[in-house]
């Protein structure tokens, strides 16, 4: 039996891995059976999501596939760029060759993030928390392959910037809170060592004077 012949070479060998892209949507349909979109991108640039702009691979046109269930909160619109997050799949079309499309995923955009880290961009000890927290969900999402920070930054130099600034703000919350613990400490009232030795002396004496007297 002929084995079906391979159009889409530049992502053969990317099959089943998860990919950051763009490029210019040019056209999409939605089936009325499933409810499934496809869309065509041209111009479109590829790089694998855990790789860098070295592995870039720049493609004419690719089909995309967006299941009814995906979420996307971007409006589409023709001639406009387009960048998401997806994985590489293969399908055989009618003409009997083999040919790879991208299937999007659920995606979350950077610019999400660095909103927040906007907003809470002081050195007060909540922002700091706040930057914490975000910044484990946004190490979470790269390492799960759902945070999109585009096409040009590699894997590894985005999640060692954002490793970094979570081990810095851990450690800015650490030295806070041990600050805070010992000006609570400081605080405490500290009882009257003067007035209960005096007490104490006071009954002491009152003691030996009653067992004199028995």
């Amino acid at each position: 039996m002929q084995k079906p012949q391979i159009i889409c070479r530049p992502l053969a060998d990317w099959l089943g891995q998860s990919v950051r892209f763009q490029g210019f949507l040019d056209y999409w349909e939605t089936a009325s059976k499933t409810g499934d979109t496809a869309f065509l991108l041209q111009n479109v640039k590829v790089v694998p999501y855990r790789g860098g702009k070295e592995q870039m691979r720049t493609l004419d046109h690719i089909w995309l596939y967006i299941d009814k269930d995906t979420e996307i909160k971007t409006k589409f619109q023709r001639y406009g760029d387009y960048a998401a997050i997806g994985q590489v799949v293969s399908y055989i079309r009618s003409n009997g060759t083999k040919d790879f499309a991208i299937d999007i995923k659920p995606y979350v955009p950077i610019e999400t993030h660095n909103k927040v880290f906007r907003e809470y961009g002081e050195s007060k000890l909540k922002h700091v928390k706040v930057r914490a927290m975000v910044l484990e969900t946004t190490l979470n999402q790269l390492e799960t392959e759902k945070l999109d920070f585009g096409i040009y930054l590699s894997y590894e130099e985005v999640y060692r910037h954002f490793r970094d600034e979570y081990e810095f703000c851990c450690r800015q919350v650490e030295v806070n809170e041990r600050y805070e613990a010992k000006k609570q400490q400081r605080s405490r009232p500290k009882p009257d060592v003067f007035k209960f030795a005096s007490t104490s002396l006071k009954s002491t004496k009152a003691a030996r004077k009653g067992f004199a007297t028995s």
